[in-house]
């Protein structure tokens, strides 16, 4: 199964997803490299591009879910959780890589294109992408 980056880059002043729009095959793995300083969280987007439910399960209901709101704690949320097919990445700090890669599936109610966007800056529009799930092999780099 191969494994296809997405880099977090700034570009002219905007951080983008690069390539923005990635083509997979199902089962193929996808995965975000942050190069930027600060930190982000794919999250998947609903046919109606609408965040899908966070399917976490928190370990505290009282903290927030997203461990780039909760720093330098560990994550507030049960690790078991992250197996659910809508789950994309944790959140991705400055300079490292998401966990887990996101195994591509096309979870009841999502459609291909998979569209996503930066749950730590829901307001940009410039960091949202998608990933197109194909049925021939997308072409190496």
């Amino acid at each position: 199964m191969p494994t296809w980056p997405i880099e977090i880059v700034q570009k002219n002043g905007q951080t983008s997803f690069d390539p923005p729009n990635q083509n997979a095959l199902l089962a193929d793995l996808v995965f975000w490299s942050n190069t930027t300083e600060e930190s982000h969280q794919p999250w998947m987007l609903d046919a109606n591009g609408k965040p899908v439910t966070d399917p976490r399960k928190k370990i505290d209901p009282n903290k927030p879910y997203d461990e780039c709101d909760n720093p330098p704690g560990p994550p507030n949320f049960d690790p078991a959780s992250r197996l659910v097919p809508t789950y994309l990445s944790d959140c991705i700090a400055e300079g490292a890589s998401s966990r887990p890669a996101f195994n591509v599936t096309l979870p009841t109610g999502i459609t291909s294109p998979i569209s996503y966007y930066c749950k730590v800056h829901p307001n940009r529009d410039s960091e949202r992408g998608t990933i197109t799930i194909v049925t021939q092999p997308p072409p190496t780099a």
